[in-house]
């Protein structure tokens, strides 16, 4: 899933730097908090 998101953005060519990096830290922030849920969830 998030393989093909950053393929789609690759083929949509090259955003801004600052675009491409809050991009970046908002899709491992969503990471970070759905294994913590996961984790959270399985105990």
């Amino acid at each position: 899933m998030w393989q093909r998101f950053y393929v789609v953005l690759l083929l949509a060519g090259p955003p801004p730097v600052s675009l491409a990096h809050s991009l970046t830290v908002g899709l491992s922030k969503c990471h970070v908090h759905a294994n913590a849920t996961l984790s959270a969830l399985y105990r």
